[in-house]
This record gives C-alpha cells, structure tokens and sequence, in this order.
C-alpha cells in the first residue's frame, strides 16, 4: 500500500472488509435498489483501519516514472 500511495501521490485507506469487491457489490445494489447514498453506505461499512499518506518527497520521482510508463504503453495501447 506504501507504494500505491507514493506512486499515486494518493491517500491509501484500508478497511477491515476481507472480501471488499464483494462489498463493493453489495453496496452498488443498495444505492441502485434501496436509492441508499454512496457516502452513507461508506460511513456504515468502510470505516478505515488504517490510512497510508504518500510521502510528498518521492513525488517527482512519482511524476517520472508514470511519464516513462506512460511513454512505454502507448504504443500498445493504441493497437487494442
């Protein structure tokens, strides 16, 4: 997660749920059935175990390296 957050320049939250896409699942049936808000059903069920912080100081190697990537995909991408 450490290196998520670094890379995306990003806060990592985790949350207890040991199988959160099905969660995840879940909670876009409640919002399309029940009409039950994003934010509420986050406030119930992805409470954050903990949270990660990027480490602002790596990113500019960050910003490079996805550029770099970014350059190294785009020709492929581009074929599918």
């Amino acid at each position: 997660m450490r290196i998520i957050a670094d890379v995306f320049q990003a806060r990592v939250e985790t949350i207890s749920a040991p199988d959160s896409a099905a969660l995840g699942a879940a909670m876009r049936a409640a919002n399309a059935v029940a009409g039950i808000p994003f934010s509420e059903l986050a406030d119930i069920f992805c409470k954050p175990v903990s949270v990660i912080e990027p480490d602002v100081a790596l990113a500019p190697v960050a910003k490079k390296m996805l550029a770099e990537f970014g350059g190294f995909v785009s020709p492929y991408s581009e074929s599918v």
